[in-house]
């Protein structure tokens, strides 16, 4: 992994909950040290949510095993010049 990998920042989609277990979803700026370890990162260009993320996401379907949970992120707007992070469980 190279420096500058380090300190690249993206936009994810971030699962997490209280101490209430009370669920929230939030759109968070990122960079790779805040990924839970033996998280994948892959340059995408971009990406759409996939069918237990989306679960993950509306909380309906118990599917989050470690809180929180980064299901997928936001490719940054192409002027940006940023790498865009997808992380996979």
């Amino acid at each position: 992994m190279s420096a500058n990998a380090e300190n690249t920042a993206f936009r994810a989609i971030l699962v997490s909950r209280d101490d209430n277990k009370k669920q929230s979803v939030d759109v968070v700026t990122l960079n790779e040290q805040d990924l839970m370890p033996g998280d994948v990162t892959v340059e995408v260009e971009a990406t759409t949510v996939n069918y237990k993320d989306g679960l993950a996401i509306t909380g309906r379907s118990p599917v989050v095993r470690h809180w929180p949970m980064v299901p997928a992120s936001i490719p940054p707007a192409p002027s940006s010049g940023a790498t865009a992070m997808l992380t996979s469980q």
